[in-house]
């Protein structure tokens, strides 16, 4: 009886060592791309929606307040009152998160309403607003250059 105790061996065996390695493998080629899209500094389309709503509400903030629309982006912090206190405003750009967001006051593609767009974004960026949006009204879009404009 003893010899059979000694045959008897309790390690693993090469193949069940290899389906482990194999199974690792698959986890690691899904974690793995997704920490290399964040050291990129890739944004979410979530967040970009979210800071077209927040330069947008701040726009209507003003036209609320002076009945008109903001000839350029730096009026809004402009006067004693800033509409947007921490984002970096270039006349008629606006940096949040790393993208540039530009104003065109009258825009013919929003007819003839002032607009916010933002281009050449990442594709994965474009793609995740362009899913996000779906076929929403006020909003353009435009392929050939990852643009993606909200008319106000």
């Amino acid at each position: 009886m003893s010899k059979k105790l000694l045959n008897k061996s309790k390690g693993f065996t090469l193949v069940e060592l290899m389906v482990v390695v194999l199974i690792l493998g698959i986890i690691l080629s899904m974690v793995v791309p997704k920490f290399f899209r964040q050291a990129q500094n890739s944004i979410s389309g979530s967040q970009i929606i979210s800071d077209f709503q927040y330069i947008a509400q701040a726009i209507g903030n003003y036209a609320s307040d002076y009945k008109r629309y903001p000839n350029q982006l730096s009026d809004l912090n402009a006067g004693d009152y800033k509409y947007l206190p921490d984002v970096s405003i270039n006349a008629n750009q606006a940096v949040i998160d790393g993208i540039t967001f530009s104003y065109v006051l009258s825009d013919n593609d929003c007819g003839s309403s002032p607009s916010l767009s933002i281009s050449d974004i990442s594709s994965e960026s474009y793609n995740e607003v362009k899913n996000y949006i779906g076929t929403a009204i006020k909003w353009r879009l435009n392929d050939a250059n990852r643009m993606v404009k909200l008319c106000l």
